[in-house]
């Protein structure tokens, strides 16, 4: 008798994990285009959004619904857009107008609000090594 309850409770475990597993894998997002689940990604054009404002930038890209934004300076100084308010869009990828999947990555090159963009990106300095010590 005690093997019977034994077989039963493990047949109902058994059945318990497999439906929980099942659960879990139907209940997953089959969206694999990277718009962490949010919907799916269409196809739109990419807005203007040179000269504006890093923040407002973003807001307006969000709002067409692109999601993945990032941005880098333009003067090449590699200084990191902490402060988005203090920053305006130089320049961006892709450019504007052009047709993009929304889960498509917008990069702004910027520049401090009081600067002047330049002609085209700088590329960041170059770090330099320590010569190494002997002995």
């Amino acid at each position: 008798m005690r093997t019977r309850t034994r077989a039963i409770r493990t047949r109902a475990a058994t059945a318990v994990v497999l439906l929980a597993a099942a659960a879990i894998l139907t209940a997953c997002d089959p969206d694999t285009t990277g718009s962490g689940g949010a919907g799916h990604a269409v196809v739109k054009p990419v807005p203007d959004l040179v000269g504006k404002g890093l923040q407002s930038a973003q807001d307006v890209a969000e709002s067409a619904g692109f999601r993945r934004l990032t941005s880098h300076d333009s003067a090449g100084r590699a200084r990191h857009q902490i402060i988005d308010q203090d920053w305006k869009v130089c320049s961006q990828k892709p450019a504007a107008g052009t047709r993009a999947s929304t889960d498509t990555k917008l990069d702004f090159g910027t520049v401090k609000l009081d600067e002047t963009c330049p002609a085209a990106d700088q590329a960041p300095p170059t770090r330099r090594r320590r010569p190494r010590r002997a002995g």
